[in-house]
């Protein structure tokens, strides 16, 4: 086990306060990642088109991108599950 360390917030209001910023640092980054993937497939599809028919295809969604991929479902299921935690503690 890792060393554990206790935080204290003077409210549940602090608290809350504090988890708002780092879901929406969490969002930002994982918006940021989306649009950098759209913009790789965007470039492999030009570099496709440019090489013509006869020429080896880069697969567009392979490699790092399939990497990225799961790495951003990930994310983005951790945000949801972020943001439902967060709808329930505000409305308590």
């Amino acid at each position: 086990g890792g060393s554990q360390s206790k935080v204290f917030f003077s409210s549940s209001h602090e608290f809350l306060g504090i988890f708002s910023d780092t879901l929406r640092e969490h969002k930002e980054r994982l918006n940021e990642a989306k649009m950098r993937q759209e913009e790789i497939i965007q470039e492999r599809t030009r570099l496709n088109e440019a090489r013509g028919r006869y020429a080896q295809q880069i697969d567009v969604r392979g490699g790092s991108v399939k990497d990225a991929a799961i790495k951003i479902e990930k994310q983005e299921r951790r945000v949801q599950t972020l943001e439902a935690f967060y709808r329930e503690q505000k409305a308590i």
